[in-house]
């Protein structure tokens, strides 16, 4: 028993030091000087500390908790009655007040009259005062919070001004919780109301912060669960995390007219495992290891984080990635997508043996040069309808570590389809294809194409009809991966639709060569908040089918922000936090959303394997929406063969007859299990759709070559063609079967030529891409080679911008020449409106 006090003197908090010592904290002479006294492991009064065991700060502060900080320092926090003020004092650890803290070891920040119940530390060394705020009128308060940093300053990155006010409703916080992830736990209590007439039940009130100060929309109901014991009044005083991470509150509950015990405790709220890895991912464009402001975060690639017997994958839109783990030993890795890029550290590795620590790492993604790999996708954003408007993305990528100077994206759309219009909009509108050029393509950057279509209505386009539209971009000399320079996009025309749906782009088969060649899946989900309210968060659920290879997993595209975890090898969860997706009624268009991925077939799959998946989308706190189940069925190829690998390339010398319009592009095939195989058909297409035969080569062997030598006036009409070419591999029955589509884009000029618009009524606008400077001459033919217009000019490397006025031509059909000084002509057909 040791009394240490003097007249008016209240003392309402206390600490154990390490060393076993006594910290007690309060207000002395009637609450006009906060004071800490320091007792020896015995109770005495420890002489070495402050004066004669006892340190001051002359300011009248209600001390509502002691903390101890782990340099020793002592920290009391409460309010100061009359002033509106949070406050904070800080002594060293000899008991002299911290100069260094605040002024001269106090820091205040004003706040409606209140109350102060509670001070916490961060791992970060800031500090958090909790308590309840009360200027909206009598006995209605709010929970109040500010964050001071750990010199004394209020954090203005914290709230507003660094202080957070709940919502209305919620009485008053008492206790914080500060996670390792800068995220807080408070427990409060719900508003009782006044005079209980009518009565209003008092409730627990768990709310978890962002660490901005921002509620976690995540969590509960938009930041808050609430607890009620069905007394006539619950309310929580204090609150505590077990060593397994689950939480407990307690406090009291009215039950009939008396207070009794009340005790919760709450698991699966985010804290059964509490230990923390941080990580992100960097583009080290100057491989110097250090994240530059230029830098930006690294977005495709997968970071994992595995245990053995458990794997979780978590990708972030924005290369941030965070995970809560059990106690253990956990490896960090980054994949990214394509192999042309180094990762430094390769991973980080984590141990631990109990709860509350965290890990952090930078992983620095070093780009290899020289890497060219440019990609683009199709993408359906709806359903074709017969008669109803559609719509399409193109969505194009640099995977490569090159910036792509230059080139062109073209769409042959399904003869089925009005064009209605594009965003940006088509540099060259022909018939049914569209033409986009582009220029300095950096690495890892995007280009996004909006084209709005209608679906033709009956009888020229039925319900179940086919819809094939394909996309090309024009593959470099030295493009690493040419298959993915094409996409093709088959549809099957429906009726009426649910507008949260799964669909996939091969509609429902894909043959076993196909799955043998790797050929990817490419599923789509679409939600749409057909409710009558702004859905805070949307969820979605999808479980992949087991025949599919969960290590080609790749996500395309999305139209919003997300988190992707992906669990035991298969199970997807993407988080659209924060999405505020408008219902369909205040505005249709922007109801929508969507999400795309890649991912392969396991190539041991056989015929009639059936490859299933059914997503679950979840607005808010809603049941969920099941799409469709989307079944893609694996087909017998007529012929027992299999094509092993089928590739197309220009000739050995990549030459091409400059202004004669002939060029070689070599074909090579590897088959096995030839059985009463008969002969190859060669098949040449210009727009992906319609085929034609342009040679044969016999069967009887496992490696196959053929040359396509081509020569045509027709060639010179444009600068760059698009050639599509498949094998018709026939039996000796007449049986057939088809091989996937190779493209690839040849060039018959160093110059490439793109005109808009085109058609053109006075001006028309000619883009010139050169190789090298030179000195151009451009002239206007008629289509019998009479000279109409011309002019020369001379042109550096790179994009030359001219316009031609041709008010003074007749309406038809003309052709655009231009020479350059090095002999190279590139000729393009346009039309005069």
């Amino acid at each position: 028993n040791s009394n240490q006090s003097t007249s008016n003197d209240y003392f309402y908090t206390m600490a154990i030091k390490p060393n076993g010592k006594i910290i007690a904290a309060g207000n002395v002479n009637g609450a006009t000087k906060t004071q800490v006294v320091q007792f020896e492991v015995n109770g005495k009064v420890d002489s070495t500390f402050g004066v004669n065991g006892i340190a001051g700060i002359e300011t009248p502060m209600i001390v509502a908790r002691l903390e101890l900080q782990p340099d020793g320092k002592i920290v009391a926090g409460g309010y100061i009655p009359n002033t509106d003020s949070m406050c904070i004092v800080r002594f060293q650890v000899s008991g002299q007040p911290d100069s260094s803290f605040g002024t001269n070891g106090r820091a205040v920040t004003l706040f409606a009259y209140g109350k102060i119940n509670s001070l916490t530390l961060q791992a970060d060394g800031k500090m958090i005062l909790i308590g309840r705020r009360s200027n909206l009128g009598f006995n209605n308060t709010q929970v109040a919070i500010a964050r001071f940093k750990s010199d004394g300053v209020i954090d203005s990155t914290f709230g507003t001004n660094g202080q957070v006010f709940s919502l209305g409703g919620i009485d008053q916080g008492y206790r914080v919780i500060a996670r390792p992830d800068g995220k807080l736990l408070v427990a409060a209590s719900k508003d009782k109301g006044f005079s209980y007439v009518p009565p209003v039940n008092g409730n627990f009130a768990l709310l978890k912060y962002n660490s901005d100060g921002s509620l976690d929309s995540t969590f509960g109901r938009k930041g808050v669960v609430y607890t009620d014991f069905a007394g006539l009044n619950d309310e929580a005083y204090c609150a505590a995390l077990q060593p397994d991470g689950k939480l407990l509150m307690a406090g009291f509950s009215v039950q009939n007219g008396k207070n009794k015990i009340a005790l919760v405790r709450y698991q699966g709220v985010g804290l059964t495992y509490y230990n923390s890895i941080y990580a992100t991912a960097f583009f080290d464009n100057n491989l110097n290891g250090t994240k530059e402001a230029s830098e930006p975060y690294f977005s495709q690639a997968d970071m994992m984080t595995v245990k053995p017997g458990v794997d979780t994958i978590s990708m972030a839109t924005n290369g941030r990635y965070a995970v809560e783990t059990d106690t253990g030993s956990y490896v960090t890795t980054v994949r990214p997508y394509h192999p042309y890029f180094n990762v430094v550290p390769a991973n980080l590795a984590t141990a631990h043996n109990n709860y509350f620590n965290y890990d952090s790492v930078a992983f620095a993604v070093q780009p290899i040069a020289g890497k060219r790999d440019v990609e683009v996708h199709l993408i359906s954003l709806g359903i074709a309808r017969p008669g109803f408007p559609h719509r399409y993305k193109i969505f194009v990528r640099n995977n490569g570590t090159d910036t792509i100077t230059r080139d062109t994206i073209q769409l042959i759309k399904s003869k089925k389809l009005n064009f209605n219009a594009a965003f940006p909009a088509a540099n060259t509108v022909k018939g049914d294809t569209l033409r986009w050029a582009f220029a300095n393509l950096k690495p890892l950057d995007t280009i996004g194409i909006q084209l709005y279509l209608t679906v033709k209505a009956s009888p020229t386009v039925n319900i179940g009809d086919t819809l094939i539209s394909v996309v090309t971009i024009d593959s470099l000399i030295n493009d690493l991966v040419p298959e993915n320079d094409t996409a093709r996009l088959v549809e099957i025309t429906r009726g009426s639709y649910d507008p949260n749906e799964k669909t996939e782009i091969h509609a429902g088969k894909i043959t076993a060569s196909q799955v043998t060649s790797g050929e990817y899946l490419q599923y789509t989900i679409r939600f749409q908040n057909t409710g009558n309210d702004t859905a805070f968060n949307v969820y979605i659920r999808d479980t992949l089918d087991t025949k599919l290879d969960w290590s080609t997993f790749r996500i395309i595209d999305a139209s919003h922000n997300f988190q992707l975890n992906i669990t035991d090898g298969s199970r997807c969860l993407w988080t659209f936090g924060n999405i505020m997706l408008v219902d369909s009624n205040k505005n249709e268009p922007f109801s929508h959303g969507y999400l795309s991925f890649i991912i392969k077939p396991k190539s041991n799959l056989v015929v009639g394997n059936i490859i299933k998946n059914t997503a679950a989308i979840y607005f808010d706190y809603n049941l969920p929406i099941i799409t469709n189940t989307e079944s893609t069925t694996i087909v017998a190829d007529v012929l027992p063969l299999k094509l092993l690998s089928f590739s197309v390339r220009r000739n050995n010398t990549g030459s091409l007859f400059a202004g004669e319009g002939r060029g070689e592009v070599l074909l090579n095939w590897k088959t096995t299990n030839e059985i009463n195989v008969d002969k190859f058909e060669i098949e040449r297409s210009n727009n992906g759709r319609e085929f034609s035969k342009i040679g044969t080569v016999k069967a009887g062997n496992t490696s196959y070559s053929f040359t396509d030598v081509f020569s045509s006036p027709s060639f010179l009409e444009i600068a760059r063609v698009r050639f599509y070419y498949r094998l018709k591999m026939i039996d000796k029955d007449g049986q057939f079967t088809y091989s996937p589509i190779r493209s690839l884009t040849i060039n018959n000029s160093s110059l490439t030529i793109t005109l808009f618009p085109n058609p053109a009524k006075d001006i028309l606008q000619v883009q010139i891409d050169s190789d090298k400077p030179t000195t151009l001459q451009m002239q206007v033919l008629s289509l019998d080679g009479k000279v109409l217009l011309s002019n020369s000019f001379s042109a550096a490397e790179g994009a030359s911008l001219r316009s031609i006025n041709i008010n003074t031509l007749q309406k038809g059909s003309f052709l655009l020449k231009v020479n350059s000084s090095d002999k190279d002509e590139s000729v393009v057909r346009f039309e005069k409106l």
